[in-house]
């Protein structure tokens, strides 16, 4: 089990004389052996190639010392660029403090870019971004509010979603992708919740015969819709931006820009968070990009302390203001990361690189060998006073610490993830024709699709073009029940010439497919693992 760990002196500065005696190592109260043993300064290198980052494998060595650093930087909502300088920082961070080996992306709204060292193609998102984000994060308030905040969907309309994607410049740049919908641990938990706070909050407004305390009401209604919209969105985006990380090998960080932070209605629900995090060994840095938080009261009643109460009993507790900045102390402090609050962004993201160019990789073997998927806690001291020390507080024993088939894990995890996200994915650009088999058969689907193949990943064995997609036709009834279902791996050794052919036709890819009933629709998904790309596209069925 690797343990990434620093430690920091009062200054905050790295402490770098550690040896392995220093160190206690706790699993779930008991001590375990530390097996291995790493100290791992960071030095400048030229950045090489521009090679995506390897995925993990099955024979991935979680201890092997990597001499870079991974940042994804994920956008929250809000405005980021005022107060603190948000923006600024993170261009400064990316132009000036990253070494020329290190990984950084950026995601925002429903986009993310792709893992690079061309840290000037990040810089120029982050400019776009700082230049329009204002304007945008405005028309999404104002179109996630009222009843759609309560009642409505969560895609950006397409009016929002062009400036969104001139942010990410899609039409001239290969290297984004489409951000799906996570699963959010205690989803519906978190939902029921929020819905209890909407429904006092309206009986309040009912209730009340007073038209300025009925006004208030409808107010704070508003408010909270509109908050509560607003944190399931970047609560969504931390969740897909742990999903884009998992599969990278090693420590990866995940620095989180807000205005306020989030604040969700339980206190395990910011541990829920942290522990995938945590056993993807995702740091989570937060910046706090809105300066001194203003007091919200909805005029509900609540108790004394955070707890477990639901959201609707937490607002306008007397510790309400500490809320937002309490739940990103909560998810930089499990997850060994450092929240930037109450400090200039610029500061915090200086804080971040001066801490991540060295450290400490710890391993151990549990004592308790079990896969029996419960969390385990991990507890790190040194034995010096005075020092702070960051590491993941825990993983789950389950079956991927085990040496799994990985490429069948994300394929299975980019795949279920784009099936149930409505819109058209293009990261992979498809085009399909269906047609209902010929008559005098059962019921079927024949489908024709093309796949671009400038955007899949070959490679050379042999003399000849190697690659391995993962495609799904799957086609449903006018009630979207699926009453058939293609799920196939595609190989291709091609010729140069083939090759060619390919890029510029497109991969064919034919399917007859017998249906239980006949069916109104089918929708394609196609997934490179080389690439850790998905495409996704559904038509009718005429």
């Amino acid at each position: 089990m690797p343990v990434d760990v620093r430690v920091l002196d009062r200054s905050g500065k790295a402490v770098t004389d550690l040896a392995p005696s220093d160190f206690t190592v706790l699993e779930n109260g008991a001590r375990q052996p530390v097996r291995h043993f790493a100290a791992i300064g960071l030095s400048a290198e030229p950045a090489g190639s521009n090679e995506g980052l390897a995925l993990r494998e099955a024979d991935s060595d979680p201890l092997a010392p990597r001499n870079r650093r991974v940042f994804l930087i994920v956008l929250g909502n809000g405005r980021l660029q005022t107060a603190t300088k948000g923006i600024d920082a993170a261009l400064t961070f990316v132009r000036q403090r990253l070494l020329p080996q290190d990984r950084v992306a950026v995601l925002a709204f429903n986009r993310a870019t792709d893992f690079t060292t061309d840290h000037e193609r990040i810089a120029q998102v982050l400019e776009r971004f700082r230049k329009t984000n204002d304007r945008i994060d405005a028309e999404m308030s104002l179109f996630f509010s009222g009843l759609r905040a309560v009642y409505g969907g969560t895609e950006i309309p397409d009016s929002i979603q062009k400036d969104v994607d001139h942010v990410f410049d899609t039409a001239g740049t290969t290297g984004v992708r489409t951000v799906t919908t996570a699963r959010v641990a205690n989803g519906d938990r978190i939902g029921n919740d929020q819905r209890q706070a909407i429904g006092d909050l309206q009986a309040s407004e009912i209730a009340t015969t007073d038209p300025a305390t009925s006004a208030d009401a409808s107010a704070s209604l508003d408010a909270y819709a509109g908050a509560m919209v607003s944190a399931n969105q970047d609560l969504q985006r931390l969740y897909a931006g742990i999903g884009y990380l998992r599969a990278i090998d090693g420590e990866k960080h995940l620095v989180y820009f807000t205005e306020n932070g989030i604040s969700l209605p339980r206190g395990d629900d910011d541990e829920g968070l942290a522990a995938i995090a945590s056993d993807a060994r995702v740091v989570l840095d937060p910046v706090k990009t809105g300066g001194v938080e203003a007091r919200v009261d909805l005029g509900l009643s609540a108790p004394a302390g955070r707890g477990n109460a639901p959201m609707g009993a937490r607002i306008g507790a007397p510790s309400a203001n500490d809320w937002h900045t309490q739940t990103l102390r909560n998810y930089a402090g499990l997850t060994g990361g450092q929240a930037g609050l109450g400090i200039s962004a610029d500061r915090a993201m200086a804080n971040l690189d001066a801490s991540t160019r060295f450290g400490y990789l710890l391993g151990y073997y549990p004592s308790n060998p079990a896969l029996d998927g419960k969390y385990r806690h991990i507890a790190v001291t040194v034995n010096r006073p005075g020092l702070t020390v960051l590491y993941r507080h825990g993983y789950f024993a389950n079956v991927q610490a085990a040496p799994i088939d990985r490429r069948q894990m994300l394929t299975e995890m980019r795949v279920g993830a784009a099936g149930g996200y409505r819109p058209e994915i293009k990261d992979i650009p498809l085009a399909l024709t269906v047609a209902v088999a010929a008559k005098g058969t059962a019921n079927a689907v024949d489908a024709e699709l093309r796949i671009d193949a400038s955007r899949l990943t070959f490679t050379m064995a042999d003399g000849r073009h190697v690659a391995r997609i993962y495609v799904v036709l799957s086609c449903g009834d006018r009630r979207e029940a699926t009453v058939g279902e293609m799920r196939r791996a595609v190989d291709f050794t091609l010729t140069e010439e083939t090759y060619r052919q390919f890029l510029k036709a497109g991969v064919p890819v034919s399917a007859h497919i017998p249906t239980t009933a006949p069916a109104a629709f089918v929708k394609a998904i196609v997934y490179d693992y080389g690439a850790d790309l998905v495409g996704s596209t559904s038509v009718k069925v005429k």
